[in-house]
């Protein structure tokens, strides 16, 4: 265990709730998704986290740049974009009391999930967003991809979901690009990986 540097709590790992959650309720006035529903799940994960890849956070559109549609189908369009900010930092000391800001791993490659007809925050997207930080908090897994916050592109007014980017595109796509390549031992390894990240839905 650790003391924090700002409240000098010793029974805290690297992200002291109490301080961060501060941090967060005296932001939550410069920023808004336009969505009430959207902007108090948010804030919950924001006050309850324990770490930092256990919150989300709203992601203003204009922080991503070099926006890449990666792959097109019936529920929507995935695109590889970089997020300038980036998340917080899993350091010891996430807010940097001398510049009173959190520490971000900037310029942060991350996969943008946009919806089809996602134009208005409906149940299904609410209930996307809470599915995926419940995996962001109940999973400790590579293999499950994190969520980081929700966006909203200012053109057309489509929300979006906003993850870690996995290289290498989907299943399908690395299973026929390695076909040759595909031993049993891979596609045990490949299976393996799917069973822990069902056994966690």
């Amino acid at each position: 265990m650790k003391n924090c540097q700002e409240c000098g709590r010793n029974d805290i790992d690297y992200y002291c709730k109490p301080c961060n959650s501060v941090h967060f309720r005296n932001n939550f006035i410069h920023w808004t998704s336009g969505d009430s529903n959207l902007d108090k799940l948010i804030q919950n994960s924001q006050l309850n986290a324990t770490s930092s890849w256990k919150l989300i956070e709203w992601i203003e559109y204009s922080n991503l740049e070099n926006i890449e549609l990666i792959a097109h189908g019936g529920f929507g369009s995935v695109y590889k974009a970089i997020w300038k900010d980036g998340p917080l930092k899993e350091v010891e000391q996430a807010w940097d009391l001398n510049k009173s800001e959190w520490k971000r791993k900037n310029k942060m490659e991350v996969a943008v999930k946009k919806f089809q007809n996602a134009i208005n925050v409906s149940s299904d997207f609410l209930n996307e967003v809470n599915f995926n930080l419940k995996m962001n908090d109940e999973v400790n897994c590579n293999d499950i991809v994190q969520i980081y916050g929700v966006t909203c592109d200012p053109q057309n007014g489509e929300y979006a979901i906003v993850t870690e980017f996995k290289n290498g595109g989907d299943l399908r796509k690395i299973i026929k690009k390695n076909y040759s390549n595909l031993t049993w031992k891979i596609i045990i390894e490949i299976l393996r990986r799917i069973s822990v990240g069902l056994d966690s839905l």
